[in-house]
């Protein structure tokens, strides 16, 4: 079922437990109110035929009857029996063959109103206390007026109760549908946008109301998408130039050593620069699937508490390993039992801070590299300082986009995959990369990650 038939179903129903209370409500109080009316006029008419019979005394059984009869308006099928204390009929003006119950007659006490209602007779008892002694007035009749004003407005709130209902129908759907009409105009404008035109955005209308909520978190979500396509593009891309380059290489150099026989040490020279094309063809490979299986959430990487300052040790030992020539100096703050302990994945950050050290001495000319580890109770920072050229404020922006290498890079080996890496693998840690460089002075990257406090 659509929501438009869903909220015009509701809308009705709602419309209708209301009216149908209020209904209700109207025929219960017109009731009420039509009884409690009648029971007024028997109370009075009781009073008054008590009077004239029992205070009165020039007026008898016989004259009362015929005063009641010629200068009172009887009502229908009414009568007006008076009773002593032991239930005995004192007067009678009626021939209507109704027996009063006795049980009910001793319900009636001095100072309040008996009455019941039997089918469409009210009747209605009074306790009157005279000189001559106690009495107990007993006036009914039937209120065909007041039952055909009740049946009037029943069959009225009836007929009214179903037509309504049709009325709101049909008002319920028209609503449903102006209620609908902006999700709709934003579904429609979500239809028109594909992969060929991720660039169209939803109309987001006043910008105030749910519905430019919606358009808003599809704009939002629309321009993520786009980033990706591109971001997509660019690595599909690059990547293809950087595999092909090395490809080219290995390709030329065994075509150029097939085309006439060569000595032993000139195919050794050829083997020995393929094999290092292949390496560095199969490290560009290693970071491109490094980078693929970092673009997942956090929740998809296997984490734990880990010490951070073991991670780092663990890092320099690796970085000296395979370049032992380089001069990099690790300053440790907390190299104690109170090192600070991070929630992350250890060979992820671990690739994620050899990339930058690597990267660094890479462009320090030879010069010192500075590791420097400090903590405090919220986070610990890890700045890696080199001495190169740096890197100019235009450049920062870019050095972590894929394939991204400045000009200053030259002939140094690298596609431009460590830096994009290291920040994918510091975002799933929670952390943040700052960077902050000097021209001709060297450049300083800052690793923030929050800190377990234990």
């Amino acid at each position: 079922m659509k929501i438009r038939s869903k909220l015009t179903l509701k809308f009705t129903g709602i419309v209708a437990l209301i009216l149908l209370i209020f209904s209700l409500a109207v025929y219960h109080l017109s009731a009420l109110n039509r009884y409690n009316l009648f029971e007024d006029r028997l109370a009075e008419r009781a009073l008054n035929t008590a009077r004239m019979y029992l205070e009165v005394d020039e007026i008898d059984e016989r004259l009362l009857k015929i005063l009641r009869r010629n200068y009172l308006k009887s009502l229908p099928s009414e009568f007006v029996r008076i009773y002593d204390k032991d239930y005995n009929l004192v007067f009678i003006d009626d021939s209507i063959d109704y027996r009063v119950n006795r049980e009910w007659l001793s319900t009636i006490q001095d100072g309040e109103i008996a009455s019941y209602e039997d089918g469409m007779r009210q009747l209605v008892g009074i306790f009157y206390t005279d000189n001559q002694g106690d009495f107990l007035i007993v006036a009914s009749a039937v209120d065909f007026y007041g039952h055909k004003k009740l049946n009037n407005l029943k069959a009225v709130l009836t007929i009214g109760y179903f037509i309504s209902l049709i009325v709101v129908f049909f008002i319920g759907q028209i609503f449903a549908r102006e209620a609908l009409k902006p999700i709709q105009r934003v579904v429609n404008q979500v239809q028109k946008i594909s992969a060929s035109s991720l660039h169209l955005r939803v109309d987001e209308g006043n910008g105030k109301d749910e519905i430019a909520d919606l358009a808003v978190t599809f704009n939002s979500m629309f321009t993520r998408i786009e980033t990706a396509f591109e971001l997509q593009k660019t690595f599909v891309s690059n990547a293809s130039h950087e595999l092909r380059t090395p490809l080219t290489t290995i390709t030329g150099e065994i075509s150029v050593a097939l085309m006439k026989d060569r000595t032993v040490e000139e195919y050794k020279e050829i083997l020995r620069s393929s094999l290092d094309e292949a390496k560095e063809l199969t490290k560009l490979i290693n970071d491109l699937l490094e980078m693929a299986q970092t673009g997942v959430d956090e929740h998809s990487v296997l984490m734990g508490n880990m010490n951070l300052i073991d991670a780092v040790r663990k890092t320099k030992e690796e970085v000296l390993r395979r370049k032992p020539e380089a001069l990099l100096n690790v300053i440790l703050d907390n190299p104690g039992a109170n090192s600070p302990v991070v929630f992350g994945n250890e060979k992820l950050l671990s690739t994620a801070l050899l990339n930058l050290i690597e990267n660094a001495i890479k462009f320090s000319d030879n010069k010192e590299v500075v590791v420097d580890v400090t903590s405090n109770a919220y986070e610990a920072c890890i700045s890696i300082t080199d001495k190169g050229e740096g890197i100019s404020a235009s450049e920062i922006k870019n050095i972590f986009l894929p394939f991204y290498r400045s000009e200053k890079a030259g002939s140094r080996p690298g596609h431009g995959i460590g830096l994009p890496l290291s920040l994918k693998i510091i975002k799933i840690h929670r952390g943040r990369i700052d960077v902050r460089s000097t021209p001709e002075k060297g450049t300083t990257f800052y690793v923030y990650l929050p800190v377990l406090n234990l």
